[in-house]
């Protein structure tokens, strides 16, 4: 043989072996990524290997996590479904009012305004429509 090994010594390229190197996964919490076609379990973090019965009983103990994750982004979902815009203007209108020292001031006189005053408001209605018409030609800005 050329390498300089002895004629009854056959070296073997194909096979080496990797001592002190562990490919499995020691991640504290893990994020499994399943590979269907070679049937092998990763760690979504560092890459490692996982053993799919390990895997099992993880995901089988740990259970109750994920159901606290799946009511947490329920009641997110209750959330968005149920939010209206126009009820954050009578929240913040709410609060200034549970200040009992402080009252509102009108944008456009600048005179304080009572629970009274604001009851008043409540029953006489305009339309949206014509009061935007009406400040846009006096030139002011309806806020959004």
């Amino acid at each position: 043989m050329s390498d300089g090994l002895p004629g009854e010594v056959v070296a073997i390229d194909a096979l080496r072996i990797a001592r002190g190197v562990d490919g499995r996964c020691r991640c504290a919490r893990r994020r499994f990524v399943v590979d269907v076609q070679n049937r092998e379990v990763t760690c979504g973090q560092c890459g490692g290997r996982v053993d799919p019965f390990d895997a099992c009983a993880e995901l089988a103990l740990d259970g109750h996590n994920l159901h606290e994750q799946t009511e947490a982004l329920l009641q997110q979902r209750r959330e968005i479904a149920s939010w209206q815009p126009h009820r954050a203007a009578l929240r913040a209108l709410e609060k200034a009012m549970g200040k009992r020292r402080m009252v509102l001031v009108c944008p456009h006189c600048g005179t304080g305004m009572l629970p009274a005053d604001i009851e008043r408001m409540a029953r006489s209605m305009a339309s949206r429509e014509i009061e935007e018409r009406r400040r846009a030609e006096a030139g002011r800005v309806m806020p959004q």
